[in-house]
């Protein structure tokens, strides 16, 4: 028998069953937490109000103001909002993906007026590097006609995964590839026609300017910004429509 002084630790074999049952509980959670996650943020993604679509009420106007701001809505609205887009931003495509329909609804029933005041900080990001500009200039020509809903269609489709350009992206489109998309949308062939003509470029770079300018005095320049009564919304929140 070897001296005690010259023992050796020999480590005992411990049971397998406790292991592998807490391993078994461990790879359960964090199945529950991926799981959930995956279903919170695609809860957060999911359109509102999907399948409803643009606003198609009759009764709706769109109007161009005279600083090239185009209101949308019943003339007797509750409440009036103003967002701030830029065509080419991404983040204003996800925020019409999330909330279009929602509002659209809003909308048609007389909820809300909508005054979209679209700006083109992100000109230099476009292919051409004067997208922006040009694709508000469509979306004046189509308001100016007067066509409600052509120029919710048209608008909804500027902003749509399948045609809004790629940020940095190597193509965009022409003034005449923009005409066709309103064409498409129901705009009459007076928009047309001028938006293939590049008749409000120089409005529409104005329009962009002021509201650039107005930005940096206020919230800052982001897109998408909504404001009610002067105070930025914030859009993080999936119930601000009704909110309003």
């Amino acid at each position: 028998m070897s001296p005690k002084g010259n023992a050796k630790y020999v480590p005992q074999k411990s049971s397998s069953t406790t292991t592998y049952i807490l391993g078994g509980i461990a790879l359960v959670v964090i199945a529950i937490v991926v799981i959930g996650g995956v279903i919170w943020q695609n809860n957060r993604s999911k359109p509102l109000n999907e399948g409803y679509g643009t606003a198609h009420n009759s009764a709706l106007q769109v109007q161009l103001l005279p600083d090239n701001t185009v209101r949308l809505g019943l003339p007797d609205a509750k409440s009036q909002i103003d967002v701030f887009e830029d065509p080419l931003c991404p983040a204003c495509r996800v925020f019409e993906e999330r909330y279009g329909q929602q509002l659209a609804q809003a909308i048609d029933e007389g909820k809300v007026a909508v005054h979209y005041r679209l700006i083109d900080f992100l000109n230099t990001k476009s292919s051409s590097k004067t997208y922006s500009t040009r694709a508000i200039a469509a979306t004046l020509c189509v308001a100016e006609s007067g066509n409600a809903t052509a120029f919710a269609k048209f608008h909804t489709e500027l902003f749509s995964a399948a045609t809004q350009p790629a940020e940095g992206g190597s193509s965009d489109y022409t003034e005449q590839q923009l005409a066709d998309l309103a064409r498409e949308a129901g705009a009459p062939d007076s928009a047309v026609q001028c938006i293939a003509s590049g008749t409000k470029i120089n409005d529409a770079a104005a329009a962009a300017k002021a509201g650039i300018e107005y930005l940096q005095g206020t919230t800052g320049v982001a897109t998408p910004t909504v404001q009610s009564g002067g105070k930025q919304v914030n859009v993080s929140d999936a119930g601000w429509i009704g909110k309003l």
